[in-house]
């Protein structure tokens, strides 16, 4: 008789068991993980694609922060960033500080820039595809050339393209009897972007305006009819 009943609490404590673990969730037992998430309205606070790199030939620090700015048009925006560079002098934002905005400049890490005086060409650089080298082509005897533009009276054109190949745009220097050089450039997405138009837009040197160091973007226009203009305040000379 003892055995009977032993063997019947031994049931009922497996039964109960078996529905403790069965018993499903409700309010009063589940456990809730609490989410973190982002405030949110006006003063939300959101990441900004910040990029930090280490130069592995040097061991400069570089940080980039990319300016929030209010999209216009067809998310046609002006891309500009605030960027660091350990290795970099103090500049408008503080030491190792600089405004990222594409341009176009005379390279100086061989020698100081000619301007033409002595007849040798001076290389040049894009911020956004690194060094510029002239746009040859083949001829039908098989000699490599520059591409040849219609002349004109009032200016002419030679054409550049990046020695690396990345961006794929179209580089177009422009000499022009009156304007001086400029530069234009047509991205594969067909936004065309003109740099150094005047002297608004140019460091070069004071007492000889021909003599152009570096040139920074005018405008840009898209297929759609918008624009960007870009205006500078007591652009820097030498």
């Amino acid at each position: 008789m003892e055995k009977e009943n032993r063997s019947g609490d031994r049931e009922e404590n497996k039964q109960s068991l078996s529905a403790l673990t069965k018993e499903k969730p409700t309010q009063s037992n589940a456990i809730s993980i609490p989410e973190i998430s982002l405030p949110k309205g006006g003063g939300a606070i959101k990441g900004i694609d910040e990029q930090f790199k280490v130069n592995a030939a040097n061991g400069t620090a570089a940080f980039s922060l990319p300016l929030p700015l209010t999209p216009g048009r067809n998310e046609f925006t002006p891309s500009l960033s605030l960027n660091y560079n350990s290795g970099s002098g103090n500049g408008p934002f503080g030491l190792g500080w600089s405004l990222g905005m594409p341009s176009i400049r005379r390279k100086t890490d061989k020698h100081i820039p000619a301007y033409g005086r002595t007849g040798d060409e001076d290389e040049f650089m894009f911020s956004e595809g690194g060094d510029l080298v002239p746009y040859l082509e083949e001829d039908d005897e098989g000699e490599w050339g520059e591409k040849e533009y219609p002349d004109h009276d009032d200016y002419n054109v030679r054409r550049y393209r990046p020695r690396i190949e990345g961006d794929f745009s179209r580089v177009e220097r422009i000499e022009h009897s009156e304007l001086g050089i400029y530069w234009k450039v047509t991205s594969r997405d067909n936004i065309v972007t003109i740099f150094g138009r005047t002297a608004d837009t140019r460091i070069a040197d004071p007492e000889d305006d021909r003599r152009i160091f570096e040139w920074f973007p005018e405008f840009s226009y898209d297929n759609k009819g918008n624009w960007i203009r870009y205006e500078f305040n007591g652009l820097a000379t030498f």
